[in-house]
């Protein structure tokens, strides 16, 4: 492993030890005051050490090494994947930092609450974030929330349901919101076991190539998307209403381009400068496939239904893909997309990477249309992310940006390359370069043709 690598599984780990303590479970470290001392900052106006849930972390990463041993750490390197996703609030070195600045930009919008002292992360339910949404812009009242198990097809694992109907039930309070009347902690501990019996078969990967790490990483984050997608992430607030696991993976893109943006610059050793907000470190990514309604329903009457579903889900696993395939042409783990659905993906990647990005799009353009004759494309926008966009709200104009900047794409249309059945054209914003010219319509595309 390179410090690439480490930085990136050090983020995607880096809390997961809350889990384990709301279901008390890999507390062998809380009982070490040695491992306590170097681990978990010293609270000096209540005089204790804070933050112990890194030292469950700690033991899962234990964990993880005794079912990959190859995943150790190197002997003498004291700036691993470990001590990066449980140093995080003691941080000192450089690359400690940088998962602390990731960590604070990932929760920068979070509300500010301290209840962790009385217990509540052990009696707190995930909020159901579609509960919140208003149209006339009044408060509402949600009082429902998501049940404590792993994702699967049953009913009871991915439905909210009201807050007084749980077991134990939850009741509301003014200032720490919905909680349960009891701790939860047979819940967290039914998870967590299943969780380690799944990690127990993991397969045994070689992990001395690039591709074995991103593998590795793909199937940690399809188990933590299944045992931790109902698990909340901060429960210190009124509304707990973002998942663990959506948290980590998140940490793990902004580090991930955090690391590789100052690797470029050079600056790595200056981590004064990793929480900088006035610097565009980053560019959040738009793509979309246009022309997939017309590709979805084009079908027959007989077995529409069946074609319907069939070419729908072809669309999902183009998108997946595409988005996985750029993923790997830039050489960036999996935890970069942020978004993939309804052909269309949102990602997350250093500002530096955007030409790379673009010019593998144009190859995609090129396979898209020798397979789809033009009906088919990819259209690409980006916005420019600072530090200070991760806070206030600010995200959600970048998400606007990237669609508008997506909508100015799809406005200019270019001219790809010659066909047997004659000349072929797609909305891009870059288009082939040795045809230098941008018709406006079909018939310019076909006039403009080259001998």
């Amino acid at each position: 492993m390179n410090d690439h690598d480490h930085v990136v599984l050090g983020a995607v780990l880096h809390d997961i030890g809350k889990f384990w303590e709301r279901g008390e479970l890999l507390t062998d470290y809380r009982y070490h005051e040695d491992q306590k001392q170097q681990d978990c900052p010293w609270n000096s106006n209540q005089n204790y050490r804070s933050h112990l849930h890194v030292l469950n972390t700690r033991r899962f990463c234990d964990v993880l090494v005794e079912t990959l041993p190859v995943m150790a750490p190197e002997a003498g390197t004291d700036q691993n994947w470990i001590n990066l996703a449980v140093r995080h609030h003691v941080s000192s070195s450089p690359l400690e930092k940088l998962i602390e600045a990731a960590d604070r930009f990932a929760s920068a919008e979070r509300e500010k609450g301290d209840f962790y002292a009385r217990g509540i992360h052990k009696k707190t339910r995930l909020e159901a974030l579609l509960g919140r949404i208003s149209l006339n812009g009044d408060a509402r009242r949600n009082d429902h929330r998501l049940p404590l198990a792993p994702l699967g097809l049953q009913k009871d694992a991915i439905f909210p349901r009201n807050a007084e109907n749980f077991d134990p039930p939850m009741h509301k309070t003014e200032s720490e919101g919905w909680i349960a009347e009891a701790e939860l902690r047979d819940d967290y501990r039914r998870i967590g076991h299943a969780f380690l019996n799944v990690l127990g078969h993991l397969p045994q990967l070689d992990l001395r190539t690039s591709e074995g790490l991103r593998s590795l990483a793909r199937t940690l984050l399809a188990l933590m998307e299944r045992f931790l997608s109902n698990i909340p992430s901060a429960t210190n607030i009124i509304h707990p209403d973002i998942s663990l696991f959506d948290h980590l993976r998140v940490t793990a893109a902004i580090a991930e381009g955090l690391y590789l943006h100052h690797a470029q610059e050079d600056t790595l050793d200056r981590p004064e400068l990793f929480r900088a907000d006035d610097v565009a470190k980053w560019r959040l990514v738009c793509g979309d496939f246009s022309g997939i309604q017309n590709f979805i329903y084009k079908i027959t009457a007989k077995g529409a239904a069946k074609a319907l579903r069939g070419r729908s889900f072809y669309i999902q696993l183009l998108c997946d893909g595409v988005s996985e395939h750029l993923l790997r042409k830039l050489g960036l783990y999996p935890t970069a997309r942020i978004y993939s659905s309804g052909g269309k993906f949102f990602l997350l990647i250093p500002t530096h990477l955007e030409a790379a990005l673009r010019s593998e799009v144009d190859a995609v353009n090129s396979a898209l249309l020798r397979t789809f004759q033009g009906e088919v494309f990819l259209g690409l926008g980006s916005a420019e992310v600072r530090g200070s966009d991760f806070q206030g709200g600010r995200m959600g104009v970048k998400w606007k940006e990237a669609a508008e900047s997506l909508q100015q794409d799809r406005l200019e249309p270019v001219m790809y390359s010659k066909r047997a059945a004659g000349w072929l054209w797609a909305t891009s914003n870059t288009g082939v370069r040795e045809n230098a010219g941008r018709p406006r319509s079909p018939a310019a595309a076909r006039n403009r043709a080259p001998n």
